[in-house]
C-alpha cells in the first residue's frame, strides 16, 4: 500500500488540482489518494442509497424469523428472547457508532481490511491487513448462500403446510451487516460524512423498527412446545398456523419468502464487488483479474467470483446430513 504518513489538508468546499497530472480531483478523490489509492469505481450513491444499502443487508422484516425456530430451541421462552435481542442490538450499535467514526476518517471500499493497516502501522499493518481481508472474505462469500437458505426455509415450510406428506427436501439472533455502507465508500459522495451517518441511521432505524414488531411477536405466542417440536423447515411456520391457519401461513411465508430474496439480491449486489478493493493489494490468487473494472466501472469478474462460490457452498453444504448444522455453519461464518 503506497500509503502517505501523513495527511494532508484541504478545502472541503474547493476541488484540488492534482500538478502533476494535470487534472482537477474532488474531495473524495483526494482523500482517497491520500490514502494511498486511485479512484476507480464510479461515484453515484447519496445518503439515501447508503442508509439503504445497509438497511435491506441488516433486514430485520424477515430477518427475525429466519432463526426464530433456532431461539426458540434454545430456550428463547418470549421474556428471554425479547432480552436477547434488545441486549444484542444495543450493544452492536455501540460497535456500530466506533466503527461508523473508522469509517468517517477511512473511507475505502475494503471496510476493516484498510483499518486493520492502519491500526497496525509499518511493522504490523501489512501483516494484519493481510489476516483481516481472508477472514472477512471467508464471511463475504457465506453471506449470499446463508441468507438465501434462510428465504428458502420460508418457502419449504409453506409447501409442507399445503403438502405435509410430500417428500420435501430438508432443510441467537444476530445484529449484522452495518458495515455495508463502508464497503461502498468508494462508491459514494462525500464519503467521509455519508458512510459514517448511512451506517448508524441504518442500523438505529433496524433496531427502532424490530422492538415492537418482537413484542407483537413474542407476546402473542400460543403453544410454546407445539412450535419448539414442530417439523417444518422453519419453525416461524407453526406459529403462524397457530395464529392465522393454514392459508393465512402460507401466504405470510410466501411474503417473507419473497422479502428475503431480496434481501438476498441486495447483499449479492453489494458483495460482488468485494473482493476488488483487497485484489488490488493482492491479497487473493489472480488478484490482478479480479480487480479488472469494465468500462462502466463495475467489476464483473468479481461479481462472477461471488456468484460461483455463492453456488459452491450451497452445493456443499447439502452433503452434511443435519439441515441444522448446515444452516448453523453458514450463519457462524458470515456473522464473526
Amino acid at each position: 500500500m503506497a500509503e502517505k504518513n501523513k495527511d494532508q489538508t484541504f478545502s472541503k468546499t474547493q476541488p484540488v488540482k492534482d500538478v502533476a497530472e494535470g487534472k482537477v480531483l474532488t474531495q473524495d478523490e483526494y482523500r482517497l489518494a491520500q490514502l494511498g489509492y486511485k479512484q476507480e469505481f464510479f461515484r453515484h450513491l447519496g445518503l439515501f442509497e447508503s442508509w439503504a444499502a445497509t438497511f435491506a443487508s441488516m433486514n430485520f422484516v424477515s430477518g427475525i424469523f429466519v432463526l426464530f425456530g433456532w431461539i426458540m430451541y434454545s430456550g428463547g421462552i418470549p421474556k428471554s428472547a425479547f432480552a436477547n435481542w434488545t441486549m444484542v442490538s444495543g450493544l452492536s450499535s455501540i460497535v456500530l457508532l466506533v466503527m461508523a467514526e473508522i469509517a468517517a476518517a477511512l473511507p475505502t471500499a475494503g471496510g476493516i481490511y484498510f483499518w486493520s493497516y492502519r491500526s497496525g502501522g509499518p511493522k504490523w499493518g501489512p501483516f494484519l491487513s493481510w489476516m483481516t481481508a481472508w477472514w472477512n472474505w471467508a464471511g463475504w462469500i457465506c453471506i449470499v448462500p446463508g441468507v438465501q437458505q434462510g428465504s428458502t426455509n420460508f418457502l419449504l415450510s409453506a409447501l409442507e403446510i399445503k403438502y405435509p406428506n410430500a417428500e420435501i427436501l430438508e432443510k441467537g439472533w444476530v445484529f449484522y451487516g452495518y458495515d455495508i455502507s463502508a464497503h461502498l465508500a468508494e462508491e459514494t459522495n462525500d464519503a467521509s460524512i455519508v458512510v459514517a451517518r448511512g451506517m448508524w441511521m441504518s442500523t438505529f432505524s433496524a433496531w427502532i423498527g424490530s422492538v415492537p414488531t418482537l413484542i407483537l411477536i413474542l407476546f402473542c405466542m400460543q403453544d410454546f412446545d407445539k412450535i419448539i417440536s414442530a417439523k417444518y423447515s422453519n419453525n416461524w411456520a407453526e406459529y403462524l398456523v397457530q395464529l392465522i391457519g393454514p392459508n393465512g401461513a402460507v401466504a405470510i411465508l410466501s411474503l417473507l419468502w419473497v422479502d428475503s430474496t431480496c434481501a438476498t439480491a441486495s447483499c449479492f449486489y453489494q458483495l460482488s464487488e468485494s473482493p476488488s478493493p483487497i485484489s488490488r493489494d493482492g491479497v487473493l490468487p489472480f488478484s490482478k483479474y479480479f480487480r479488472r473494472l469494465n468500462g462502466r466501472k463495475i467489476s464483473v469478474n468479481s461479481a462472477f467470483l461471488v456468484y460461483v462460490l455463492s453456488i459452491a457452498i450451497t452445493c456443499a453444504r447439502h452433503r452434511f446430513r443435519s439441515s441444522v448444522l448446515r444452516y448453523h455453519c453458514d450463519v457462524s461464518s458470515y456473522t464473526p
